[in-house]
């Protein structure tokens, strides 16, 4: 896993579809959709349930962070004061 994984659940995460998604980060769909596989296979859960109109968050998807600010507390030491 790395961050550009991270960048695609968030996106697809907050638009709902894996076409917006692939606009706004300019990739094409097949390579997004490899993308969230990748992610899925390495967590080894289903992260979005696919829907005829879009992608939805399931339960397991939804413990994973969810904005780049709650990323960013995983990814920062404590401070130890």
């Amino acid at each position: 896993m790395n961050l550009h994984h991270l960048l695609v659940f968030h996106t697809i995460a907050k638009t709902g579809s894996i076409t917006s998604s692939s606009k706004q980060l300019n990739i094409s769909q097949p390579a997004l959709s490899r993308e969230l596989r990748v992610l899925e296979n390495r967590f080894g859960v289903t992260l979005f349930e696919r829907l005829p109109r879009g992608m939805r968050l399931t339960n397991s998807g939804k413990i994973l962070p969810s904005t780049p600010t709650d990323f960013s507390r995983l990814l920062t030491p404590p401070s130890w004061q």
